[in-house]
C-alpha cells in the first residue's frame, strides 16, 4: 500500500514537470489510473481488516466458555486467581475494541496487541 502512495505522489510531484501548460492526455490518463488503483487498494485494505475483525470476535466467542470455566474454576480455589483472570479477560475485549476501531495508521498495532492478548489468555486458560 505505501508503494502504492509513492508512485501516487511521485507522479503527482512529476506532472508540472511533464511539459508547459496543460497536462498531457496521456498524463491524466495515467493520474486517473493511480486513483483509480489507489482506491482499490483502500476498499482492499478496509475489507480486509473487517474481515480480521470478524475473525476476532469469533474467537472470543469460542473463547468464552472457556473463561467461564475457568472463573468459575478460580472461584472455587478462592484469592486473587478470580480478579486476575477477569482482568485478563478484560484487556482481551479492550484489544479486541481497539482493533474494530483503529486507524489504517495503527492497524498494525492494534491487530498484534490484540493477537498477543488474545492468544496470553487462550493458553492462560488452556493450561487450568
Amino acid at each position: 500500500m505505501r508503494t502504492v502512495m509513492m508512485m501516487l505522489v511521485a507522479a503527482l510531484l512529476v506532472a508540472p514537470l511533464a511539459g508547459c501548460g496543460e497536462p498531457s492526455q496521456e498524463l491524466r490518463e495515467v493520474g486517473d489510473k493511480l486513483g483509480e488503483t489507489w482506491d482499490a487498494v483502500k476498499t482492499y485494505s478496509v475489507k480486509k481488516t473487517d474481515d480480521a475483525v470478524g475473525l476476532f470476535n469469533k474467537g472470543v466467542d469460542e473463547l468464552t466458555p472457556a473463561y467461564e470455566a475457568a472463573k468459575k474454576k478460580a472461584a472455587e480455589v478462592g484469592g486473587d486467581a478470580s480478579a486476575a483472570l477477569d482482568k485478563q479477560w478484560d484487556v482481551v475485549q479492550q484489544k479486541l475494541s481497539e482493533a474494530k476501531d483503529a486507524s489504517a495508521e495503527n492497524w498494525d498495532s492494534a491487530r498484534d496487541a490484540f493477537v498477543e492478548a488474545y492468544e496470553d489468555f487462550k493458553k492462560k486458560v488452556s493450561d487450568e
